[in-house]
């Protein structure tokens, strides 16, 4: 019980929820280590898909982290070869995972985001580049409204052939795709 209360004060000294940065420096660790901490789960977030202040962490989760890193220190440590060069881990979805669970994910995630995104902004969110949103509307994986040369894409479209196996396995996937994988298991890890 000692544990508990050793980081019980931080409840009161931050605010509810913080950002990564005040979470890299309320644990006294390195920027890759609070990056690596976050997309793998290990420290529950909810990634609101910004460029900046992309991570937003509850407090009682690193109170959490920080007394079950003192029991397993090495449950929390960075794979062997993190330091030496751009080696990420690379989280996957467990197979019970539910379509359902992936759209209730994007809902939330994207409750900012405008109802109609154009190719651009979808390509962004999904990690491709516009010409391969572009081919997954012409080939009807990704349902989209024409505006002339260009499309136009509902959100709920977009969710939707987000939660999709066309999505989920595709062959090559980029570093946004891994960040979404790793934002729904931070998200699901919370509720």
């Amino acid at each position: 019980m000692a544990q508990v209360s050793k980081y019980r004060y931080l409840l009161n000294q931050y605010p509810e929820t913080v950002q990564k940065e005040q979470f890299r420096i309320i644990c006294h660790i390195s920027k890759r280590t609070a990056r690596y901490l976050l997309q793998s789960g290990l420290v529950p977030c909810v990634q609101s898909g910004k460029k900046t202040r992309n991570y937003t962490i509850k407090m009682k989760d690193i109170v959490r982290y920080l007394e079950r890193r003192e029991i397993h220190p090495e449950k929390y440590k960075l794979p062997p070869g993190s330091y030496s060069g751009t080696y990420a881990p690379k989280p996957l979805l467990p197979e019970s995972v539910t379509t359902e669970e992936l759209r209730k994910y994007y809902i939330e995630s994207f409750r900012d985001i405008p109802d109609i995104v154009s190719t651009r902004e979808a390509a962004e969110l999904t990690g491709a580049t516009a010409s391969t949103v572009a081919k997954w509307v012409r080939t009807k994986k990704l349902k989209a409204l024409s505006n002339g040369p260009a499309f136009i894409i509902p959100k709920v479209n977009l969710i939707d052939f987000m939660a999709s196996d066309a999505y989920l396995n595709k062959r090559l996937k980029s570093q946004k795709f891994h960040e979404n994988i790793g934002g729904f298991l931070s998200w699901k890890a919370g509720k």
